[in-house]
């Protein structure tokens, strides 16, 4: 990365719980000292699985279904790293809330399918048409 404070992470989702190996890359920026220590305490197994997630199921499912969120041990990495930043960071106390208008901005964002249910690969009522 050409920003000294910004790294680029190859990790596999599978290391996390996931059924197959799934490479996911994510940017940190500003990360502690420690954040490849921090990913790797959070993996749930040391290899990865041999399942690819391609085709379809017996239902008709396509396989890559599953993997559309993270295992929750990634959620947690992610978190911590997160935390950690926050903590290293400290706080303004000048911070406010953000205005009513940008809470109305982000809660239009989020998309609820319903319990259990992943939905499609995008919010529909977020894409707008042009």
């Amino acid at each position: 990365m050409k920003q000294p404070s910004v790294r680029r992470w190859r990790l596999y989702q599978g290391h996390f719980g996931a059924p197959s190996a799934k490479p996911t890359d994510i940017l940190l920026i500003h990360p502690p000292d420690n954040y490849r220590e921090v990913l790797d305490s959070f993996k749930s197994r040391q290899w990865l699985p041999k399942e690819a997630s391609i085709g379809r199921t017996d239902q008709g499912v396509f396989k890559t279904q599953r993997l559309k969120e993270y295992p929750v041990p990634l959620c947690r990495a992610l978190a911590q790293l997160s935390f950690l930043h926050a903590m290293a960071r400290g706080h303004d106390d000048s911070c406010q809330d953000p205005s009513p208008k940008m809470g109305e901005m982000l809660s239009s964002l989020r998309s609820e399918v319903g319990e259990g249910s992943l939905g499609p690969d995008y919010c529909a009522t977020a894409v707008q048409k042009a």
